[in-house]
């Protein structure tokens, strides 16, 4: 049996399919001599291996479980497909959508209306204690858009 022959029918070989006993004896002596068609050989084994594993696996595993992987597996691939400005945007965006986020921006809120309190409407304001305010409403900014 020559190489190209031998190679088409590797996939059925490693996964016992040939039925013919000329032609599975014919594979074997080949096989048996030919030291690239055993290499591809056992690359299709481990292939055809992979594939029932993967099979035994997804039959346990009902159906919205898959969809939730996919779904998730697509959106972490379109995530990492965007530019790394648009990513940062979106983690900024979750950021402010969280809890923690909402808290903070009430407290820079805050913050902004004291700073504006002691500089606008207190004429007498201590430049020290401006200094802290603004000083707090920088490091809770820093906070909130610090990269996880």
């Amino acid at each position: 049996m020559e190489c190209r022959n031998a190679r088409k029918r590797l996939k059925e070989y490693a996964s016992n399919q040939i039925l013919d006993e000329n032609e599975l004896l014919a594979m074997d002596a080949h096989i048996g001599s030919c030291p690239v068609c055993k290499r591809e050989l056992l690359l299709w084994q481990e292939v055809v291996a992979k594939q029932m594993e993967t099979n035994r696996l997804a039959s346990h595993l009902d159906g919205d479980f898959k969809t939730r992987v996919k779904y998730r597996v697509n959106k972490i691939n379109s995530e990492f497909s965007l530019p790394p400005a648009a990513r940062r945007i979106m983690s900024i965006q979750k950021i402010f959508a969280s809890p923690k986020g909402r808290l903070v921006i009430q407290i820079i809120a805050l913050l902004i209306g004291v700073l504006f309190f002691m500089l606008f409407i207190k004429k007498g304001t201590n430049m020290l204690s401006v200094f802290f305010v603004a000083l707090g409403f920088a490091a809770l900014l820093t906070l909130i858009l610090k990269k996880k």
